[in-house]
């Protein structure tokens, strides 16, 4: 996987907080809660993450803000 580049991260006052990066600008990695959902049948090696509704709003205003 290329370098990862932050574009927005919460405040949960430690250093593992839910963040969303870039890698190659196509590309969107998320870090967040791991959460489970008995309802939904994941393949291997797929999970699910918990993340505020405001990091996905920053993240889409960010991705569109043209690049430095």
């Amino acid at each position: 996987m290329s370098k990862l580049t932050v574009v927005a991260a919460t405040d949960c006052g430690g250093s593992g907080c839910p963040t969303t990066y870039t890698t190659d600008g196509e590309t969107v990695v998320v870090q967040g809660y791991l959460t489970h959902a008995s309802e939904i049948d994941l393949p291997e090696g797929e999970g699910l993450v918990s993340i505020p509704r405001s990091l996905i709003l920053e993240t889409a205003a960010r991705l569109q803000e043209p690049s430095a």
